[in-house]
C-alpha cells in the first residue's frame, strides 16, 4: 500500500511540474510579445504592430492608421526621454474579465513638456481558458495621467437682437 501511495505522489508531482512549466512558458511568451510590441512602437513600425493582433473576432484589430501613428509618436517621445522598460519592470496580471495583462511603467514623474505625471503601457491577451497563442494580442492601452487636464474651449454664441 505504501508503494502505491509513493508512486501516486511521484506522478502527482510530475503532473504539477509539467503544468507549472506550461504556465511559465505562456507567461514568458506573453512578455516576449510585449517586448516585440515595445520595439515596434519605438520604431513606428505600424505594419509589424498589426501582425501581432489576434485577427479572429477582434474589433480592436481594425484600429485606425492615424490613431496608431499618433500612439507610436507619443510612445517614441517617451522612450527617447525616459528609455525602454527594463525586463524586470514588466508585470503580468489579470484584468477585470480575467484577461491576461502585461504592462510596464515607462514614466512615473512630472514632465510638463509632455503634460504627464504617469505613463504606463499595457497589452491585453485572452484569458487563460481561451489563450491559444500567447504571441497574439487582443489590444494595447496607454494609461496616461496628465499634469494639467486640458479644458475644452468653446466659442460663445452671440445673443441675437430681437427685431420687433
Amino acid at each position: 500500500m505504501e508503494i502505491r501511495n509513493f508512486i501516486y505522489f511521484i506522478l502527482l508531482a510530475l503532473v504539477q511540474s509539467a503544468c507549472s512549466h506550461a504556465q511559465s512558458t505562456k507567461e514568458e511568451k506573453m512578455k516576449a510579445t510585449f517586448q516585440k510590441l515595445v520595439t515596434y512602437f519605438q520604431s513606428n513600425d505600424t505594419s509589424n504592430i498589426r501582425t501581432l493582433f489576434e485577427t479572429e473576432n477582434n474589433p480592436a484589430y481594425s484600429i485606425e492608421s492615424e490613431v496608431l501613428l499618433k500612439d507610436c509618436k507619443l510612445f517614441s517621445r517617451i522612450v527617447q526621454k525616459y528609455g525602454l522598460p527594463q525586463a524586470d519592470s514588466i508585470k503580468l496580471t489579470k484584468g477585470e474579465g480575467q484577461e491576461n495583462v502585461v504592462y510596464a511603467t515607462l514614466m512615473n514623474k512630472t514632465d510638463s513638456s509632455l503634460n504627464l505625471k504617469l505613463f504606463e503601457f499595457g497589452v491585453l491577451f485572452y484569458p487563460d481558458r481561451f489563450l491559444k497563442n500567447p504571441e497574439k494580442i487582443l489590444t494595447y492601452q496607454f494609461h496616461e495621467l496628465p499634469v494639467i487636464i486640458p479644458e475644452k474651449k468653446f466659442i460663445p454664441i452671440p445673443k441675437l437682437k430681437n427685431n420687433r
